[in-house]
């Protein structure tokens, strides 16, 4: 009697331990269900935050490049050497070119997220800002090859210039964007390189909730 008497004691005893222990554990795991959904939702807001500012960052630079663009192919300069200017070789018409070069250049040097440009001309004189001389059949090859039916007044944006970057030796690893859009004198077409680098540093520049960078 003393024996089974003591056993209902222990048997008490043990499910007395087990309901506030299977309570315990039963919270746990809610606790961490609830817990781990927290941080996924925290986790997923910090993504799209982050990408949503990326997003911002490159939409104002791309704007930034636009407007450029529309700049200097409305400026007095370029629309006079590309317009009644174009073709000649006198004093005043150099003068003309040395100050679309200087545009150009300054262009490039205020935007240090630009990495390179482009004048093709079917009858002026074309300029770039690397070394490797322009072909003289340049404005013809580009016409071929670049896809220039979609470019129009307004512009277009491309992942890549082949024919410029085989005929004028620009590695593709140098940019990753370039604006291109037609002169408004003349026949010809502008175009405006946004360096790999500046992209890349906007993308290692922006850090998430966890301290980590994209």
């Amino acid at each position: 009697m003393i024996h089974k008497k003591n056993g209902k004691i222990q048997h008490t005893l043990i499910c007395a331990y087990l309901v506030p222990v299977c309570f315990i554990v039963l919270l746990g795991l809610i606790s961490y269900d609830k817990a781990s959904e927290s941080i996924l939702k925290q986790y997923e807001e910090s993504v799209y935050a982050t990408v949503g500012t990326v997003a911002t960052y490159v939409e104002l630079m791309c704007n930034t490049v636009e407007n450029k663009a529309n700049e200097i192919v409305s400026g007095e300069e370029v629309k006079t050497y590309y317009g009644k200017n174009i073709g000649k070789t006198d004093s005043k018409a150099m003068e003309n070119f040395r100050a679309v070069q200087s545009i150009l250049t300054l262009a490039k040097g205020s935007c240090d997220y630009l990495s390179g440009y482009t004048i093709i001309s079917e009858l002026g004189s074309n300029l770039s800002d690397v070394s490797q001389k322009v072909p003289n059949d340049a404005y013809k090859q580009y016409s071929l090859k670049e896809d220039v039916s979609n470019i129009g007044n307004k512009g277009i944006w491309k992942g890549k210039h082949p024919y410029l970057d085989d005929a004028l030796k620009i590695p593709q690893d140098t940019y990753s964007l370039t604006f291109a859009r037609k002169l408004v004198k003349g026949h010809g077409y502008l175009n405006l390189d946004i360096s790999l680098t500046s992209i890349m540093d906007i993308l290692k520049k922006i850090p998430n909730d966890e301290g980590m960078y994209v």
